[in-house]
């Protein structure tokens, strides 16, 4: 089954006409043949929006006691239940009542999206969770009920519902937003009319990042060459450089001030930073992030080509980058300057030159290259070498002939000298060969000018050879490093595929991890405490971090910029809302500070919440198997049990009715009352036991009828003989529909309980009332009450209250709960003032 759609109309706050636009497009929809139900409409008494809604069919709410409050909230079950084309589910970001199925709505949204049914909801901007602090610094009102971003990520639409402050104000004076004080109270605080304005562009720039996400993602599905300038979008290229912070905040600057998004780009080209430089990344991307910018890691040999390709596939409109500080002949010869590159082969895309500051650029050895002083000690040497062979060689090679040695000198030099080193191997062998072998020896001079030809030629040929002998070394690298990366990812899902025990999954999971990255890991499960599952035991400290990156859901410790000191980098395992633990590892070396290598550990940690996930999922499944095995053997006992009881306890009654007419004597009359209640009794709970049966089976279908309230509580009390004196009726005379026979036995079973635990001289009041577009009935009595946290549990089978000596199976108050949702009703329990209970049933009109 495929999702449903979801269509959001986003507005600044309330009253700019977000419902009124969404009644309007499902009334265009329903005329278009869909069809459309109202799940959840809060009109706010306003005219317009109640005439729109007319001729759409509306879900009836369900009524949800809590504290002696009903609250009418969705009946998700009842809109899953019809099956629409299309629900209209207001306020997305309303919190349900405590005891509903989820704590939040736009969750219910998520479900009936699940089950391939479209909606069409509405939101206010400042309940999306990242404007939550932006809009309490604006308006001083702190917004409680929020909703995460990710959810306008799913929406399939999102339509500005758009008017200027002036508008909204004047709809407010007119009572079209708020009523009587409540307009004039909004009016001096939320709705003034720079909070409005502030609000306005949060709305409008929510928008527009849509629309920007939404051409970029043409762009790419499409293979058409960016940019398209619908928005300016920056992108700065981000190394180790001392001088690449200063860059990024200048980037930072510009973006806010052309109110673009932009990109911190790292380019790996197979060089390996030493540990100061690894810090210096590591530093210079999270300052990246934390000036609001995105971070992005690509491998390439070349950095030209990574980040334009980089900028075109993420619609960059700009690029900044550093000014060279130094030039000269042979930073151009060996492939020029960066920035000079940037700007003559970017096309439609502006480059920005930026002066990167103060100081020299430091030169890192790379880590897998001798220093470069020993590089340069090593060319010396092979040039001194070759220079002895081609020396002997001479007399039978010629000594044009030996320049071969010295240009296959150069290019074996590059697999393991950085350019510099090698561009000097090349010009110490051209100088080298006019000393040693052209005429007239033992000078530079030279008296042929094929010998002059020569030299010119090699000297460029052994350049060009060495720096590309370099490049495809580097390039080698990282296809090395991109194979290694791609099978360890390879490596631990055919781990996780083939283990059934989650134990040993994770076992050789983080085994796989240890290996990987030359550390120690472990992950840390639970709630609000972590403990140590499978690996090393983290010490205190350890085990602080791990519980901050879990609370945060956040990396923390090593290479993050939080907590960097730290011994172990801690990241949580987490799947949208839900938190799992922590993979924390002590990490052997620098490798993650390399934004590639993190990003390998990241993806390691999600194969891990998909372990953790399916683990969960398995346990469920066994669970809800395991219990709906019990289930199904405890409905054939009781039905079995009932069957059987009902037969004997019928001959008795017969059998003492036949005893009374023929015994004689007081005591064998009382005797025979006794077993004749015993018997009554005993029916009574044989009766229960059956109806509890057909009830779980699902074989009671309400039949609705019209019903007098005052009669039928009249014929309940009627039913209890002697003790009818107990009970006062208050009722007025009503009619109602429902299906009288379940209703009756439900409040039947909740008076006979109240008698069973009221006083003997305390009386019992069935009430029953109208209350709006429901009825209520109630049963109070001055039992002992129960605790509140106890009063749900009240309801399961064979419950009983605490310390209860008096005689009962513990089944009236579960068939009555069963029979009251049967006829779409609630049956609700709440204490009394001075002592005792109150049950009752609320049964919504428009269910019955």
């Amino acid at each position: 089954m495929s999702n449903g759609r979801l269509r959001i109309f986003l507005g600044m706050c309330p009253g700019v006409g977000k419902t009124y636009a969404m009644l309007l497009a499902a009334q265009q929809c329903q005329e278009n043949g869909d069809e459309v139900v109202i799940g959840v409409i809060e009109t706010h008494g306003r005219i317009e929006t109640l005439a729109l809604s007319a001729g759409l069919r509306r879900i009836p709410p369900l009524a949800v006691e809590h504290r002696g409050i009903t609250i009418e909230e969705m009946d998700l079950n009842a809109v899953l239940a019809c099956k629409p084309d299309l629900v209209l589910v207001d306020e997305l970001a309303h919190t349900n009542a405590p005891g509903s199925r989820h704590p939040k709505r736009y969750q219910d949204v998520l479900e009936i999206l699940s089950a391939g049914i479209d909606v069409y909801t509405t939101l206010n901007v400042q309940h999306l969770e990242s404007l939550r602090d932006a809009v309490a610094g604006i308006t001083g009102v702190k917004v409680r009920e929020t909703l995460p971003d990710s959810l306008l990520d799913r929406a399939n639409e999102i339509e500005l519902v758009d008017i200027t402050p002036e508008q909204l104000c004047g709809r407010l004076a007119e009572g079209k937003v708020y009523l009587g004080d409540r307009a004039a109270t909004a009016a001096e605080a939320f709705f003034r009319e720079g909070n409005l304005r502030a609000l306005r562009e949060m709305a409008l720039r929510v928008v527009a990042d849509r629309a920007d996400r939404e051409v970029r993602t043409f762009l790419k599905e499409n293979a058409i060459q960016g940019p398209w300038r619908s928005r300016e979008r920056l992108m700065v290229a981000v190394g180790s450089s001392p001088h690449a912070g200063r860059l990024i905040r200048i980037t930072g600057r510009l973006a806010g001030m052309l109110d673009a998004t932009w990109i911190a780009v790292h380019v790996d080209t197979g060089h390996h930073d030493d540990d100061a430089g690894a810090s210096r990344l590591a530093a210079n991307l999270a300052l990246a992030r934390s000036l609001g910018g995105e971070t992005i890691s690509v491998s390439a040999v070349d950095p030209v080509e990574a980040l334009l390709a980089a900028a075109q596939r993420e619609n960059a409109t700009q690029i900044v980058a550093g000014k060279a500080t130094e030039s000269g002949f042979w930073r151009r010869l060996v492939g020029g300057d960066i920035a000079d590159r940037l700007a003559r082969r970017s096309g439609s895309i502006d480059v920005l030159l930026v002066h990167p500051g103060e100081g020299p650029e430091p030169t890192l050895p790379p880590r897998h290259r001798a220093p470069v002083w020993q590089q340069w000690l090593i060319a010396a040497a092979i040039l001194l070498g070759v220079s002895t062979v081609a020396f002997l060689l001479e007399p039978v090679m010629g000594y044009r002939a030996v320049t071969m040695l010295y240009m296959l000198a150069v290019a074996v030099s590059g697999l393991f000298l950085g350019p510099w080193p090698v561009v000097g191997l090349a010009s110490g062998s051209a100088l080298a060969w006019n000393f040693l072998f052209t005429q007239p020896r033992m000078t530079f001079s030279m008296w042929h000018h094929e010998d002059i030809i020569l030299l010119l030629a090699f000297l460029i040929v052994a350049v060009i050879i060495g720096h590309q002998t370099s490049r495809l070394l580097r390039r080698e690298r990282a296809s090395q490093e991109a194979e290694s990366r791609a099978r360890a990812l390879y490596e631990l899902t055919c781990v996780l595929a083939a283990s059934v025990d989650f134990p040993e999954a994770l076992r050789r999971a983080l085994r796989q991890i240890t290996h990987a990255f030359s550390g120690e890991a472990a992950v840390l499960l639970g709630g609000d405490h972590l403990k140590p599952s499978t690996g090393f035991t983290p010490t205190d400290k350890e085990l602080s971090v791990s519980q901050w990156a879990f609370e945060h859901n956040e990396a923390a410790g090593r290479f993050t910029g939080t907590l960097p000191e730290a011994s172990i980098l801690a990241i949580p395992l987490a799947s949208g809302e839900r938190k799992f633990g922590v993979l924390a590892l002590r990490p052997g070396g620098n490798e993650l500070a390399n934004p590639l290598r993190r990003d390998l550990l990241d993806a390691f940690a999600a194969h891990l919440v998909v372990l953790i996930e399916r683990d969960e999922a398995l346990r469920t499944l066994r669970d809800s198997k395991i219990q709906a095995a019990s289930n199904q053997l405890q409905r054939a006992l009781l039905d079995e049990v009932s069957h059987e009881l009902k037969t004997p306890v019928a001959v008795i009654g017969t059998a003492v009715e036949r005893l009374r007419e023929t015994a004689s004597g007081l005591e064998s009359a009382d005797l025979l009352h006794d077993v004749e209640l015993a018997a009554r009794r005993l029916d009574r709970v044989t009766s229960q036991l059956m109806t509890l049966s057909r009830v779980q089976a699902g074989l009671v279908i309400p039949q609705p009828e019209h019903c007098d309230a005052h009669d039928l509580l009249s014929e309940i009390a009627g039913e209890f003989g002697e003790e009818a004196a107990r009970i006062r009726i208050d009722c007025e005379s009503f009619t109602f529909s429902a299906d009288a026979g379940l209703l009756h036995t439900a409040l039947a079973n909740l008076v006979r309980n109240a008698l069973q635990y009221s006083p003997a001289t305390g009386d019992v009041i069935l009430r029953g009332r109208e209350q709006g577009n429901a009825v209520v009935f109630s049963v109070d009595d001055r039992g002992p009450g129960m605790p509140e946290d106890k009063h749900e549990k009240l309801f399961e089978r064979f419950a009983r209250g605490p310390g209860v000596t008096s005689p009962g199976m513990g089944l009236g108050l579960s068939i009555a709960k069963r029979f009251t949702e049967a006829i779409g009703g609630a049956l609700s329990c709440e204490n009394r003032d001075g002592g005792g209970t109150t049950f009752a049933i609320r049964l919504p009109r428009g269910t019955l």
